[in-house]
């Protein structure tokens, strides 16, 4: 039940990164911004994917950690390796991507 739960967090962080990039080259310019306010309604929707992102991160890195305990190599790399690229890739490329409306 565990190794379910640690690969169903799995796929919603990559989904979330995949959804939280088309969301960065579509929506997000589409969404405007107040008169006067630094920040906009498509800011915080970034926000919450990214922190998101990053708790599913936390998750599965720690989850990663009991599994190792349990001597499950290959579902704890899996879940590390998911848990630590996704937020860091997410955070390093969403800002290059490109604009598509």
């Amino acid at each position: 039940m565990f190794e379910g739960m640690i690969r169903v967090t799995g796929h919603f962080a990559l989904g979330l990164t995949i959804i939280g990039l088309v969301f960065r080259s579509t929506l997000y310019w589409l969404i405007p911004v107040m008169p006067d306010e630094p920040f906009g309604l498509a800011d915080i929707i970034e926000l919450l994917i990214f922190y998101s992102l990053f708790g599913s991160g936390v998750f599965l890195i720690i989850s990663s950690l009991v599994l190792a305990v349990f001597r499950k190599a290959k579902p704890a790399m899996k879940a590390f390796s998911i848990g630590l690229l996704s937020p860091l890739l997410y955070y390093v490329i969403h800002a290059y991507v490109p604009k598509l409306v």
